[in-house]
């Protein structure tokens, strides 16, 4: 079992404030000129509140005590999730997606997390030799990560995989989430991939970063498949993850991309989408301050 902290327990519906967790830069990158911390500048407006969440997911959630911290709310969340889910084939998601990720962000397509690239259903990847060739069905969490395994939920869970341009998802392959220095490709969407920036990494390891408007959404992802599958992931010890656990420096960075990237209207919506599909829902989508409540994924 994990070790876990004494932590402040908060009214489940409760509106907090966000904090932010300011890392420093890697020392191997210091010198470099655009190196940056992950935090915004201190003068910077601060974030919007996140989206309310839907009746749905108040609904959904509602047997949740609100004095749980900690693992027993790791383990209701758990027992929860795993409970309800009711997975889709993995050659469904093609066809979720046309309800998932239609019309977001001004697409009137399929939206691509990896790229600005806007698809139609009949662009599924197929081959592809540059950006924009065709989409597939990216597992953000990367499936080598648990062993590569195709079931019994991971492998489909629509939470976790999302469209994305082949291309772009195999350039990020397998690499954890960070802050990019000097980045060796850019995608469209500002995803980049190069030179980790970020405490607590491997000196000269990769990382992969997100958009800034997409940060908070992989932040809450990564916390749902840590609750999610608490327990199930017997492999693998990565640079990101031990099994189901998020390793301190990628947990320290995503709480800080949770609080920088608030919930919106679209990342809200889509998770009820999910929840019409795969009977379960992303509780740190639906109630943001369940972080707050949890002191190590």
């Amino acid at each position: 079992m994990r070790v876990r902290y004494t932590h402040i327990i908060v009214a489940r519906l409760a509106v907090l404030p966000c904090l932010l967790i300011l890392a420093s830069c890697r020392p191997d990158v210091e010198g470099v000129p655009d190196a940056r911390p992950l935090s915004p500048a201190a003068d910077a407006s601060p974030p919007p509140p996140h989206a309310a969440p839907t009746a749905a997911g108040i609904a959904y959630f509602s047997e949740i005590p609100g004095t749980l911290v900690d693992d027993g709310l790791v383990g209701a969340l758990h027992a929860k999730l795993a409970g309800d889910h009711q997975s889709l084939s993995f050659d469904a998601l093609y066809s979720a997606y046309e309800s998932l990720d239609a019309g977001r962000d001004g697409c009137s397509g399929i939206y691509d997390f990896y790229s600005s690239k806007c698809w139609t259903p009949a662009e599924a990847c197929g081959n592809y030799t540059q950006e924009g060739d065709c989409f597939n069905r990216e597992h953000s969490w990367p499936k080598s990560w648990w062993g590569g395994g195709t079931g019994p939920d991971q492998h489909e869970d629509l939470v976790a995989v999302i469209p994305a341009d082949g291309y772009v998802n195999n350039s990020r392959s397998q690499l954890p989430l960070g802050a990019v220095v000097s980045p060796n490709y850019t995608s469209s969407n500002g995803s980049k991939r190069g030179l980790c920036n970020v405490a607590g990494t491997a000196p000269g390891s990769d990382c992969f970063e997100p958009p800034d408007s997409l940060k908070g959404d992989f932040a809450r992802i990564y916390f749902y498949m840590a609750v999610r599958y608490e327990g199930e992931f017997s492999c693998c010890v990565e640079p990101a993850v031990n099994g189901a656990d998020i390793l301190p420096w990628q947990e320290t960075m995503l709480r800080e991309w949770h609080a920088m990237d608030p919930v919106d209207i679209d990342e809200r919506d889509r998770n009820d989408s999910v929840f019409g599909l795969q009977r379960n829902r992303n509780p740190f989508v639906d109630f943001p301050e369940f972080t707050t409540r949890i002191a190590d994924f």
